[in-house]
C-alpha cells in the first residue's frame, strides 16, 4: 500500500516591510508561481466587512466603489491563498501594517522551497528583516538619542551658572566653554540627523491604494513631512549660527 506524499511545511515571519500597490501586485504574482489565478484568492476586513476577491485589483474596485466605502477608514490588512488543486503548493500570505506571515507547503519539496527563497528575496528588497527573539532596535535608537540630549543638556546647564561675586573664573576657562558650546551644538545637529533614520527610515508601511515612493529619504517623505523637516533643520541652523556668533564673541 502506498502511502500519501510527505508534505513540506515553511513558516516565516517578517517586519518592517514596506509595500505599496504595485509591490502588493508584484508580490501576489510571485507567490502564485505556478497556481493559476482562478485557485487565488485575495481577501481583508475592511470597515468591519470581509471583502473576497480572485485579485487585488478586482478587490481594492469592489471596495472602493460600494456605497458604504469609507476613505477614512484605515486598511491595515490582507490576507493571500493559493493553493494548488494536486497539492504539490500551497502559499498564505497574511499582510499587517508591522509584520508579514508568509506560510508555504506542498508535497513537492523543490517547488515549496523554491517558493519561500523567492518570496523572502522579494520582502527583503522591501526593507523586511527577519523577528529577533528580542526586538532592541527602537530601544537600541532611544537610548542613544536619550544619552545625546543628556550630554546637551547637562553641559549647556553647566555653562550657565556664572562665578561667584568676587571670585577670578580660572585661567582658560571662557575657552573650555567655548568649545564645549561648539560640542554641544554638533551633538544638536547630530542628533536632528537621527530623526529622519527613527522616524522614516525604518518604519514599516502597507498602502493598498497607493504606492511607496523608493529611493532616498528625501524622496520617502510626504508633502507635509518634507515641510516639517526643512522647518526643523532652519530652526536647528538658526540656533547653530547663534551660538558660533556667541563663541566668537567670547574668543
Amino acid at each position: 500500500m502506498i502511502g500519501a506524499p510527505a508534505t513540506t511545511m515553511l513558516s516565516n515571519k517578517y517586519t518592517k516591510c514596506r509595500l505599496g500597490r504595485s509591490d502588493l501586485v508584484a508580490l501576489f504574482s510571485l507567490a502564485a508561481g505556478p497556481i493559476s489565478a482562478t485557485n487565488a484568492t485575495v481577501t481583508t476586513v475592511h470597515n468591519s466587512t470581509r471583502w473576497s476577491a480572485r485579485s487585488l485589483e478586482d478587490l481594492i474596485r469592489d471596495i472602493t466603489s460600494a456605497p458604504g466605502y469609507d476613505d477614512r477608514v484605515r486598511w491595515d490588512n490582507l490576507q493571500y491563498s493559493a493553493k494548488d488543486p494536486a497539492g504539490e503548493l500551497e502559499v498564505a500570505l497574511d499582510i499587517r501594517s508591522r509584520k508579514i506571515s508568509v506560510d508555504i507547503s506542498g508535497s513537492n519539496e523543490i517547488l515549496v522551497r523554491g517558493q519561500e527563497a523567492r518570496i523572502e528575496l522579494f520582502l527583503r528588497n522591501r526593507g523586511a528583516e527577519g523577528p529577533p527573539v528580542r526586538d532592541y532596535g527602537t530601544l537600541h535608537e532611544l537610548v542613544m538619542i536619550s544619552m545625546c540630549m543628556l550630554m546637551i543638556v547637562v553641559p549647556w546647564k553647566g555653562n550657565q551658572q556664572h562665578a561667584p561675586t568676587g571670585t577670578t573664573a580660572p585661567t582658560g576657562s571662557s575657552k573650555v566653554d567655548s568649545w564645549m558650546v561648539v560640542v554641544e551644538c554638533c551633538l544638536a545637529v547630530a542628533m536632528l540627523m537621527l530623526v529622519p533614520t527613527f522616524l522614516y527610515i525604518r518604519r514599516a508601511q502597507l498602502k493598498v491604494l497607493e504606492d511607496i515612493p523608493a529611493g532616498s529619504v528625501w524622496s520617502r517623505l510626504t508633502t507635509t513631512e518634507k515641510f516639517s523637516a526643512v522647518g526643523i533643520y532652519a530652526t536647528v541652523l538658526a540656533g547653530v549660527a547663534a551660538a558660533v556668533s556667541a563663541v566668537t564673541d567670547v574668543l
